[in-house]
């Protein structure tokens, strides 16, 4: 028996299901499982086991994961990627949540399809909304009696608001033909890609802006993208690959007969919630994207190509994305070969490199929040410049001790709906509902400033509110501040508007994190996750 043996028969292939204490003794026993029985979890780990009891006595209603057209809690198996040359096997899995998590633990167990054990792993990790497993082994599959390989994968966490335990199964399968392909000999991504060659990650996505350093923009939405009376917006970027197959020892392509329409998967993980768009309904749709090459000779060596332009998920809603900027996808599709042999491939962002049937994409960067244009920017030498007016290069003043910043990137565009703040001494500032602001209580998109906040001035000095309100949509401008410059790592950098301290474009990509922190800094689960992760690293699975 394996700690995961409890779930197993909740499997469900290629789905997230949630589990709960609906079947109390099912549930208790196969949680337990996980951290050494019962006893051992009441004297080890009296938190989590506080937690598990609370979950069995108030039973959340069934929820079962399918297609989403919002971002929710979600876990899934993503890159399965075997080398070849020295017979390395690596799965990835993650766990992306909409609220931080106290802790969030992960399990996974590979074992093939005649129950041999391949290996397995286990994790915590403390104060997240965001957790990436990676297990790696060796793995021929000439010493084991089957090639397919079961994968089983378990998330628990504990968020902030409910104290409850939450539990979370995926699964998958993987066949030898499929992930552990010899007959596909690469996936070359053809996008999302970066526009100018050469240049880092991330790609950047633009919805209704227009960056002032236009090389730092690979993809740019104009118009309908986003309907705000609704909350919809389609897919934010294209995805087109060429699938090349190998060829045989005659030097003879092999021949693509069809995309096996009903296995194609599309996730999108923000960092704080998953999406999940599945092939429900629009088969057809879907499939005419697909195209074999009839004469590959002059176009590619062999294989199929596709290209997945905005336009064939115009009829499938999707919600804005949240204000956490990095967006990471998994895509996969299973095709026939003329033989009648399956294949599967996938384009991701987890997987370290293209490797035979996965390609790797690099991830997503997206573009929100700006301030009205005209408003004025503070600048390092005292003088105050249209926020229009700022070019990359400039440096501006990034806090009430003349520290500077310089700009990196200027961002412009329109917003549908501002917002309007007032102060007792004069300032004025008008900027979209999600830029951030530096208030007394913490940094805050505008739209959640209330009246009892106050806002800090260029000396440092608080500026008292006098009145929020909304005004209509104008031309808006933001700043990418250099975080090497300002010193500010992964959060962003600062700069005064109409001499009101608020925060750049990096900065309001990582404001949720930032919040989270504060919220989770008291942590009654710390020491228990160090604990697990001493007897999980010395062996415990």
């Amino acid at each position: 028996m394996t700690a995961l043996d409890a779930f197993r028969s909740r499997r469900n292939l290629d789905d997230s299901v949630m589990l709960d204490a609906s079947d109390l003794a099912f549930y208790r026993e196969g949680v337990l499982a996980l951290y050494g029985g019962e006893d051992e979890a009441r004297e080890r780990f009296p938190q989590l086991y506080r937690a598990l009891q609370e979950a069995c006595e108030n039973l959340p209603a069934p929820n079962r994961l399918g297609e989403s057209t919002d971002f929710v809690d979600g876990a899934l198996i993503d890159a399965v990627t075997w080398n070849r040359e020295d017979n390395r096997l690596t799965v990835r899995a993650v766990t992306s949540l909409v609220e931080p998590a106290y802790f969030i633990d992960e399990h996974m167990e590979v074992r093939t399809g005649a129950g041999e054990i391949v290996g397995g792993f286990a994790q915590s990790t403390t104060d997240t909304c965001h957790s990436e497993l990676v297990f790696e082994t060796d793995f021929d599959p000439a010493e084991f009696s089957s090639t397919v390989l079961e994968i089983d994968y378990v998330s628990n966490w504990v968020t902030a608001g409910d104290r409850r335990l939450n539990t979370m199964l995926t699964s998958k399968d993987a066949h030898e033909e499929a992930y552990l392909s010899t007959r596909v000999k690469a996936v070359h991504v053809l996008s999302p890609v970066k526009r100018v060659q050469g240049k880092a990650a991330p790609i950047n996505i633009c919805y209704n802006r227009f960056p002032l350093g236009e090389e730092d923009v690979d993809y740019l939405y104009q118009g309908k993208v986003f309907d705000p009376y609704n909350g919809q917006q389609r897919l934010f970027a294209p995805v087109s690959a060429w699938v090349e197959f190998e060829l045989d020892e005659q030097g003879r392509q092999d021949s693509f007969k069809r995309i096996d329409i009903t296995t194609f998967k599309l996730k999108m993980d923000c960092q704080n919630g998953i999406s999940r768009y599945e092939i429900r309904g629009r088969e057809t749709n879907v499939e005419h994207h697909f195209v074999a090459q009839p004469d590959a000779a002059k176009t590619y060596a062999s294989g199929f190509s596709f290209d997945l332009d905005p336009d064939w998920k115009a009829n499938v809603p999707s919600r804005r994305w949240p204000a956490r900027d990095r967006v990471d996808m998994l895509m996969e599709v299973k095709f026939e070969h003329e033989s009648g042999d399956p294949g599967t491939i996938e384009l991701t962002t987890m997987a370290d490199r293209s490797q035979a049937n996965v390609g790797k994409v690099d991830w997503m960067n997206l573009l929100w929040g700006c301030l009205r244009k005209d408003t004025r920017v503070l600048m390092a030498d005292g003088s105050q410049r249209p926020v229009e007016s700022v070019r990359v290069g400039d440096l501006v003043q990034r806090d009430a001790q003349g520290g500077v910043a310089a700009v990196s990137d200027v961002v412009r565009g329109f917003e549908e709906n501002l917002v309007a703040f007032s102060t007792v001494d004069g300032h004025q500032l008008v900027c979209s509902r999600n830029h951030p602001l530096v208030t007394s209580e913490g940094t805050l998109p505008a739209e959640q400033v209330r009246g009892n906040c106050r806002l800090y001035g260029p000396g440092g000095e608080a500026l008292v509110l006098n009145g929020i309100w909304d005004v209509p949509g104008d031309e808006v401008y933001n700043l990418c501040l250099d975080e090497a410059a300002d010193g500010s790592g992964r959060e962003g950098g600062t700069f005064f508007a109409e001499n009101i301290l608020v925060g750049d474009n990096n900065m309001q990509a990582f404001l949720a994190w930032g919040q989270s922190k504060e919220a989770l800094a008291d942590n009654p689960f710390l020491a228990e996750c160090e604990e697990k992760n001493r007897r999980w690293n010395g062996g415990r699975s």
